[in-house]
């Protein structure tokens, strides 16, 4: 059985409202009695060292507050293992628990570690509170213990220091946010039904048409009569419950439901859009429902990103030259390589903007790749390395729901000021407002050629310049920003290296880490500006008034440049362009054809600043 941190924020509000079942024949029924506890999500994310003792603590005494404590009968263990030719053998051991710490040693084997999961087989021992003990010497070069990035409550260290004797310390407490992948199987010794959604896919048909394939357990030994499965599509604009009765499931089976077979056929929207999945399963009587529900979040968006964004978190000492000897074979142009020093004595390449980008991915060592903000490669083998990356490369780019309109930079030579505009745009898909509040707008300078010492691959990420939460990006909706940088005072060439400098942006999920828009500009390529006259131009200053304002009184524009050649768009919220106007007339708020527009809101533009304003009509 799987057991998540957040599992009940994933249930929060999923209550479905009553509506017709039918029935629906069982597919592909198999017996299994194998339930697996873990607290990790399945992703490695992280290598560990600096201790020679692991733990994870699996107590059944708190894991579902509503039935009280449980007794499990644990029959196996497994464990990740993040390298391919360890040097020392792991020693499993499954212990009792004394005060908060592995105490007696029930089994207790040893293996050679082979590069993946690794599984080994106990003696059945039934029990409500157990400890996995991995004794297994890490160290920084080749040897290491694997964790995602999630909780930390149920991972612990051995701390030879701590304590007369040594302690086995909490990582969560410790400010570790990791859980270590390590599971405990075996089987649940329960009063009743207990169902368990083990596995669920919603997949696409030959015909453009979606549908679910689960996987249930029946981890009793009584059989489910009644079985249900409630499924929830929901996009930004549309809900959709449907509910379905599936046959029986012996004691100790499975089903494998596959809605293809059984025409649970779904058309979804015609415009692109995300969308979020929820499939819970459940049947009478039963006592742990904590497990029965899973959600999937995906997209079915239509532009492309051709970017292979390669991100390096580095430091000199380590295997960074390896890794670039790797990189360096890779000259295809969609593929952007760039490196972070966050190591503090990794001068003069370390810098704070390295920090940042380090700290952003939750990072704890080095090396990591990263593609495309999602996938990564944790550690380096050179055995494996290679393979790994042009694995990730291979694999087609998640697609976007951001255009690229305009990406341009101006240098006034005289004043040594940047000027940069950027302009993109959602032409119509469907995004979650919770999508765009984890989104942000990047803009940084990264510099190529940087060394003569070591032969780095790819730029270093030298400064980020701005940063903008929530982008104006919803359905139709266009995100216009400018910048101005000085080039000396806000961006520390290395070695006053300015020719080698390059401006990027991106655009990317805090939460998915997904990058939904890159494109760089060399500082060689950036257009010139020549001010001979020394004249420092002023930012246009404009005003809107009155703000809101009714087809009566109309909206007057106000600028400071009294220029009557200065224009002004004025676009709705779906960010269609509605009319424009002259720095000297009134909007009495119809379009370009004469027609009278719909009270609400609108954004003024002016074309010369490229700035925008927020205006709302009244009835």
């Amino acid at each position: 059985m799987r057991k998540i941190v957040g599992l009940f924020l994933i249930l929060t509000g999923l209550q479905l409202a009553a509506i017709d079942f039918f029935r629906v024949p069982p597919t592909k029924v198999v017996t299994t009695k194998e339930q697996q506890l873990y607290y990790h999500n399945n992703i490695h994310e992280q290598n560990y060292y600096g201790s020679n003792s692991w733990a994870v603590k699996f107590d059944l005494t708190t894991l579902y507050p509503q039935v009280g404590t449980l007794n499990f009968t644990a029959e196996a263990a497994k464990f990740y293992c993040p390298v391919a030719d360890s040097f020392d053998d792991v020693t499993v051991k499954l212990c009792t628990d004394q005060a908060g710490q592995p105490a007696q040693v029930l089994q207790s084997y040893t293996i050679s570690p082979q590069f993946g999961w690794n599984q080994l087989e106990f003696s059945p021992v039934t029990d409500s509170l157990f400890w996995l003990v991995l004794d297994y010497p890490t160290n920084y070069s080749n040897q290491y213990i694997a964790a995602s990035a999630v909780d930390g409550q149920h991972s612990y260290f051995w701390d030879e220091n701590y304590g007369s004797d040594g302690y086995y310390r909490n990582m969560g407490e410790l400010g570790f946010n990791s859980e270590l992948m390590v599971n405990l199987i075996g089987e649940f010794q329960i009063d009743g039904i207990e169902l368990e959604l083990a596995e669920f896919q919603f997949l696409k048909n030959e015909n453009d048409e979606y549908y679910p394939w689960l996987k249930i357990l029946n981890n009793s030994n009584m059989q489910a009569d009644f079985v249900y499965l409630k499924l929830n599509i929901t996009s930004p604009v549309t809900t959709l419950k449907d509910s379905l009765v599936l046959e029986p499931i012996l004691a100790e089976a499975s089903l494998i439901f596959d809605g293809s077979e059984n025409s649970a056929v779904y058309q979804l929207e015609e415009e692109p859009s995300e969308y979020e999945i929820t499939a819970r399963v459940g049947t009478i009587g039963e006592l742990i429902t904590d497990n029965n529900v899973q959600e999937i979040n995906f997209n079915n968006f239509t532009l492309e990103f051709p970017t292979k964004v390669v991100e390096n978190a580095v430091n000199i000492s380590g295997w960074s030259q390896e890794i670039w000897d790797v990189l360096a074979e890779l000259q295809q142009p969609e593929i952007y390589k760039i490196n972070y020093f966050a190591d503090a004595d990794d001068l003069p390449f370390y810098n704070q903007a390295a920090l940042q980008r380090f700290n952003y991915y939750d990072l704890t060592g080095f090396p990591v790749t990263i593609v495309n903000g999602e996938k990564r490669i944790v550690g380096f083998n050179p055995t494996i390395y290679p393979d790994s990356l042009q694995t990730l490369l291979q694999q087609p780019n998640p697609t976007t729901f951001i255009q690229e309109n305009n990406f341009t930079a101006s240098y006034l030579d005289n004043v040594e000021e940047i000027f940069i505009d950027i302009e993109l745009e959602n032409p119509g898909a469907h995004v979650f407002n919770t999508t765009l509040l984890n989104t942000d707008l990047w803009i940084g300078v990264a510099q190529d050629s940087v060394s003569q010492d070591i032969d780095i691959s790819g730029s270093v990420l030298i400064e980020i310049l701005y940063q903008k939460n929530f982008p104006t990006l919803t359905y139709g909706q266009t995100e216009t920003d400018t910048l101005t940088v000085n080039k000396t005072l806000d961006i520390s060439a290395i070695n006053d290296d300015y020719a080698n400098c390059t401006l990027i942006y991106w655009v990317q999920n805090s939460s998915t880490k997904q990058i939904y828009a890159f494109n760089s500009i060399p500082f060689t390529d950036i257009e010139v500006v020549s001010n001979s006259s020394g004249i420092v131009p002023k930012p246009e200053k404009w005003q809107i008034y009155p703000n809101p304002f009714s087809y009566e009184s109309g909206l007057q524009i106000r600028t400071s440049l009294k220029m009557k050649s200065n224009k002004f768009n004025i676009y709705n919220i779906k960010g269609q362009l509605i009319k424009q106007l002259t720095a000297t007339e009134r909007w009495f708020g119809y379009d370009k054809s004469g027609r009278k527009v719909a009270p609400g809101v609108y954004f003024i533009r002016s074309i010369k600043s490229n700035t925008v304003k927020r205006c709302i009509l009244l009835k």
